[in-house]
């Protein structure tokens, strides 16, 4: 008697939700994403499933592809960021308190930073006053605890590039968070939420301070993956 021929099976349904269908709609206006035709074998890099003509796979401007329903789980607040390269479609906001943000410029002599001795030092002053944890907090209704900080860049023309991309991050409450102190590991604190700041005029990088050759291209990605870039000023 002949084997019976196996049955090719057809790709499953992909079966959304109205959650899901209004998410990937909304990431589809915030992005502007384009319809892409796949490779044979070529799949998602989110759910690392082969594409087959029952997932909808779109492209992004940033020319990485997904599938539609993937890549909109991406899409948070009013911002959805690139998995793969980090592009900011839209623009991310955070969660930091109200605070203050001053800027102060000294002369070359005054109080000079290691290795930028001939140009002047610009003090970025910002401190956060003691209040009340909001809905976006990790604590809603309770205490949160305030902090100072003062942060150093040389009054160069690269100095002043990161000052104006630190400010939108301020703008856009990126800098800080409340959060657990990593030197305390005291609970609602306003704490540092990943950008860093050189916070002293020398000792290196292992003190926060200056001469640091690779500061500028640290800092840089970190202003880019939350979505700060040369472009937004």
């Amino acid at each position: 008697e002949r084997p019976s021929k196996k049955k090719k099976e057809n790709p499953k349904e992909v079966t959304l939700t109205k959650e899901q269908l209004d998410k990937i709609e909304s990431a589809a206006k915030l992005t502007s994403w384009s319809s892409y035709t796949p490779q044979p074998h070529e799949q998602c890099p989110i759910c690392f499933e082969v594409y087959t003509n029952k997932h909808q796979v779109v492209r992004l401007s940033c020319s990485h592809h997904f599938c539609a329903s993937c890549i909109a789980q991406c899409h948070t607040d009013n911002y959805l960021l690139c998995p793969m390269c980090k592009t900011c479609y839209g623009v991310r906001t955070g969660t930091m308190p109200k605070g203050y943000f001053n800027v102060e410029v000294l002369p070359p002599d005054q109080l000079p930073l290691e290795g930028h001795e001939n140009v002047g030092t610009i003090l970025i002053n910002m401190a956060f006053d003691d209040g009340i944890q909001g809905t976006e907090h990790p604590h809603p209704g309770k205490p949160y605890y305030g902090t100072s900080r003062t942060a150093y860049l040389p009054d160069t023309e690269e100095g002043n590039k990161l000052l104006k991309l630190f400010k939108v991050a301020w703008d856009r409450r990126l800098l800080f968070r409340v959060g657990v102190s990593v030197t305390t590991g005291q609970e609602d604190q306003v704490v540092w939420n990943g950008i860093h700041m050189k916070t002293n005029t020398s000792g290196g990088p292992t003190q926060f301070g200056y001469p640091d050759h690779t500061y500028v291209e640290r800092v840089m990605k970190e202003l880019a993956d939350k979505g700060v870039t040369p472009d937004c000023i």
